[in-house]
């Protein structure tokens, strides 16, 4: 328990990340705890500042090793220790469910809802599809997923910049950008 008080938290955590990020699962809260898996301070430290609320710019920050590897943290989401989260796509999917009721903010849920044609949305998600698993290989596969539940073009524009990022961690900048201007007119 000694290293629990040895946490920084003089720098205020920003209250939502407004893009992918990733937290603990239960598995990951219960290894810091046990430390039954032998983790090695780097993996620690990630277990220790993902929390759902840390930017993955700020997971990069804190923890040098996420520069130097990049794979660190989809190996630990591979171990089940970590997972992707992405509040503004859960808050999309809360919204969706809302959009029956009346009141302020019904008609922009419902707005938000509103399918794209379907013929061009599926060839945009296809080609996405294969983009993803093009630069992030098997670490697509939560980015593909969370792109099939994707059912307007609003929903697309919103996911959109999250999975340039993600190219970006994975890929370089570079990567990222490439595929961000591929899909531009999607994005909001």
């Amino acid at each position: 328990m000694s290293n629990v008080s040895q946490i920084d938290r003089s720098e205020p955590e920003s209250e939502s990340p407004r893009a992918p990020t990733f937290r603990r699962t239960r598995k990951g809260s219960e290894e810091l705890v046990t430390r039954r898996m032998n983790l090695d301070a780097d993996q620690r430290q990630v277990l220790l500042f993902a929390n759902g609320k840390r930017s993955v710019e700020e997971l990069t920050d804190r923890v040098d090793a996420i520069q130097n590897n990049p794979e660190l943290l989809f190996d630990m989401e591979a171990e089940g220790l970590i997972e992707m989260f992405d509040p503004d796509l859960n808050d999309v999917v809360e919204s969706r469910g809302a959009s029956t009721e009346s009141g302020p903010g019904a008609a922009g849920a419902r707005e938000r809802a509103a399918p794209a044609p379907r013929d061009e949305l599926g060839e945009a998600k296809r080609d996405i599809e294969a983009d993803l698993y093009e630069l992030l290989g098997r670490d697509a596969n939560k980015a593909v997923a969370r792109l099939q539940e994707v059912e307007s073009a609003n929903d697309l524009g919103q996911l959109l910049p999250k999975l340039e990022q993600l190219a970006k961690l994975s890929g370089g900048v570079k990567a990222g950008e490439r595929f961000g201007s591929k899909y531009a007119r999607w994005m909001k």
